[in-house]
């Protein structure tokens, strides 16, 4: 006997973000990266530690971080001062 055919309906899009939104986060993201490049832990270290955590190889882990530190300068402009 045939069993019936289960259709799946797509889930709808979800809204879009907000231009701030995302930039606040990006800058958040950046900035995390950055501090956390500064506490004394060498990008060796850093490196090492997530691809140990990760399972990924550690040369994926070195251009993800360093691209994830250049997501500021890579995708946000400079704000406009007021005068």
């Amino acid at each position: 006997m045939r069993q019936g055919v289960r259709v799946k309906q797509p889930e709808p899009p979800a809204p879009p973000i907000e231009r701030e939104v995302l930039a606040e986060a990006i800058v958040r993201i950046s900035a995390g990266i950055k501090h956390l490049q500064a506490t004394g832990l060498n990008e060796r270290g850093i490196i090492v530690l997530l691809a140990d955590r990760t399972g990924y190889s550690k040369t994926i882990c070195a251009k993800m971080l360093g691209g994830l530190a250049d997501l500021e300068a890579q995708y946000c402009r400079p704000t406009k001062s007021t005068k």
